[in-house]
C-alpha cells in the first residue's frame, strides 16, 4: 500500500520542480509556447494503476511511465528522454523499418509507405512497448539499439538504422538495415534448416525509391534477410499513386518469398498481396472511397493446407457539413483454405450533429460470419459545453455470440482495428449463448488556453454465457500546462 502512494508523490514533486526550473520568466514573449507539461494518472480495478508524465521544453521531452499492479511482478517503471540528436526509452519504428518488419501486411494507400523512415518517440500507455537508444548524428540518419523488456518471451536484441537521401525534389531514396540476435531457441525450429542456437543473428536490409511526378507518384521497395540458421529470403513491393483533380487511385503489388525472415522473428503469412484503392471527392461535403485486395498465403509450413487465399472489399461514403455528418462503411473478407470458403462482413454507420456548445453522435456496427449475424454494437455519445467546462457522456453496448474466455475486459469487443479500420479477431471459439459487453463513461474537462484539466470515470460489465458476470471500474485524471 505504501508503494502505491509513494510514486505519485514523486511524480508530482518532479513535475513542479521542472516547472520551477524550466518555465520562462513572465514577459518572455520569444519563449511563449516553448514549454509544456502533462500529467495523467489512471486506475483500473482490473489492471491496477498506471501513470505518465510528459515534459517538453522546446525540442526536448522527458517521459515517465509507471504501471502498478497487485503484485511486485506486475510493477514496471519506464523513463524516456528525447532530443533532436539522442533518445533513450520508449521508441517505435516508422516507414521502411516498419514495412521491413512485416512486408505484404500493409494495404494500398497505407501511411507506412509514405511515412518518414526512422525511429521515433512512443508516448502511449503501452506496457510492453519497445525500449532502446537512438542516435541521430545527421539529418535523415537514424542509428538505434533495441531490447525487449519482457523476460517471459523469446528475447531479441536488435540493432539497426536508416538513412534518407534526396537526389532531387522529386526523387528520394531510403535505406534501412537491422541486426537481430535471438536469445532463445524457437518453438518453430522444426521447419528451420537446423535449431536456432544462442547468439544466432538475423540480418535484414531494405531500400525504397520514391519518384513524385505531377500526376503519378511511384514507390518501389526491395528487402532481403539472411542468417546462419536459415535460408536467405527477400520481398519486393511496387505501389504507384495517381491523382487527377478530385480522383485519387492507389495500387499495390507486394511479394515475399517463404524464406524471408522478419527482424521481429517469424515469417510473413502473406505471400502475395495485390490491391487497389480509389478516392473520389464529389464536393466539399461528400467523399467516396472503395478498395479491393487479393491475398495468397504461404502454406509451406503447414501439413494440412495446400492452397490458401483471401479477398477483401470495402466501401465508404462520408458526408460532412458544419452541423451534420454521416459515415457509412461496408467491408467483406473472404478466405479460402483448399475448397473451404469462409466470409466475414462488417456494416457500420456513424452519424451526429454538432453545434458551438454541444454535439451528439451515434455509431452502430454489425458483424456477420458466413452470412449469420455474429455481433452488433451501438455507441451513443454526447458532449455539452457549459462555460469553460466540457461534459462527455458515452455508452457502448455490444452483443455477440459467447466465446471462450480468452478475451479480457477492455479488448474493444474482442477485436482490434488496424490502420485500415479492419477487425482482427483473436483465436476464440463459439460456445453458444450471448456475450454482452457494456461500457459507460463520463468525462469532465476544461478548455483553458494554458492550463487544462480532465477527470474520467468508466464502468464496464461483461456477461458471457456459462460464465460469471465480470465488471471493472476505471478512473483517469490529468492536467497539462503550456507556456
Amino acid at each position: 500500500m505504501v508503494e502505491k502512494v509513494k510514486l505519485p508523490k514523486i511524480l508530482f514533486l518532479i513535475y513542479f520542480l521542472l516547472i520551477t526550473v524550466f518555465v520562462p520568466e513572465k514577459g518572455g514573449a520569444e519563449d511563449a509556447e516553448d514549454c509544456s507539461f502533462k500529467l495523467e494518472e489512471n486506475y483500473s480495478s482490473f489492471s491496477g494503476f498506471e501513470g505518465r508524465m510528459i515534459t517538453e521544453y522546446r525540442n526536448i521531452k522527458i517521459f515517465l511511465l509507471d504501471f502498478r499492479g497487485d503484485s511486485q511482478e506486475e510493477n514496471k517503471k519506464v523513463f524516456s528522454f528525447y532530443s533532436p540528436y539522442f533518445s533513450i526509452g520508449r521508441i517505435k519504428k516508422q516507414g521502411l523499418l516498419k514495412e521491413m518488419a512485416n512486408p505484404s501486411y500493409w494495404y494500398a494507400g497505407s501511411d507506412t509507405y509514405s511515412d518518414v523512415c526512422g525511429i521515433f518517440e512512443d508516448l502511449t500507455f503501452n506496457k510492453n512497448g519497445d525500449t532502446g537508444i537512438t542516435l541521430i548524428p545527421l539529418n535523415g540518419l537514424y542509428l538505434y539499439s533495441m531490447w525487449d523488456e519482457e523476460e517471459n518471451i523469446s528475447e531479441l536484441n536488435e540493432k539497426g538504422g536508416s538513412f534518407s537521401y534526396s537526389f532531387s525534389e522529386r526523387l528520394k531514396c531510403r535505406i534501412a538495415f537491422t541486426d537481430s540476435e535471438r536469445k532463445e531457441s524457437s518453438d518453430e525450429s522444426w521447419y528451420f534448416e537446423r535449431d536456432i542456437e544462442y547468439g544466432d543473428n538475423i540480418y535484414n536490409i531494405a531500400a525504397v525509391l520514391n519518384h513524385e511526378g505531377d500526376i503519378v507518384i511511384n514507390s518501389f521497395s526491395i528487402g532481403r534477410s539472411s542468417g546462419s540458421c536459415f535460408k536467405s529470403g527477400s520481398f519486393v513491393r511496387y505501389s504507384p499513386e495517381i491523382s487527377i483533380d478530385a480522383i485519387s487511385l492507389y495500387f499495390l503489388i507486394s511479394l515475399s518469398d517463404s524464406s524471408y525472415r522478419k527482424p521481429e522473428t517469424g515469417y510473413p503469412k502473406i505471400k502475395l498481396r495485390r490491391g487497389v484503392k480509389g478516392q473520389y471527392i464529389i464536393n466539399s461535403c461528400l467523399e467516396a472511397e472503395s478498395g479491393y485486395n487479393l491475398d495468397i498465403y504461404h502454406t509451406e509450413y503447414s501439413d494440412q493446407i495446400e492452397n490458401c487465399m483471401g479477398e477483401s472489399y470495402f466501401l465508404k461514403l462520408d458526408f460532412d457539413t458544419e452541423y451534420f455528418y454521416l459515415l457509412l462503411e461496408g467491408n467483406r473478407k473472404n478466405k479460402t483454405e483448399d475448397v473451404v470458403l469462409s466470409c466475414e462482413d462488417f456494416l457500420s454507420c456513424k452519424t451526429g450533429i454538432t453545434g458551438r456548445k454541444y454535439s451528439f453522435s451515434a455509431y452502430t456496427r454489425f458483424k456477420y460470419i458466413d452470412y449469420e449475424l455474429f455481433s452488433r454494437l451501438l455507441t451513443l455519445e454526447s458532449v455539452i459545453s457549459i462555460g469553460s467546462l466540457n461534459f462527455l457522456i458515452k455508452n457502448k453496448r455490444e452483443i455477440s455470440a459467447a466465446q471462450v474466455s480468452s478475451i479480457s475486459l477492455g479488448s474493444e469487443g474482442g477485436g482490434v482495428s488496424d490502420e485500415n479500420g479492419e477487425i482482427e479477431e483473436g483465436e476464440v471459439g463459439k460456445i453458444g449463448g450471448k456475450r454482452v459487453n457494456n461500457i459507460l463513461s463520463i468525462r469532465i474537462s476544461n478548455a483553458g488556453e494554458h492550463v487544462k484539466l480532465f477527470a474520467e470515470a468508466e464502468y464496464e460489465t461483461l456477461d458471457e454465457a456459462n460464465l460469471n458476470l465480470k465488471s471493472v471500474f476505471r478512473f483517469s485524471a490529468g492536467s497539462s500546462i503550456r507556456y
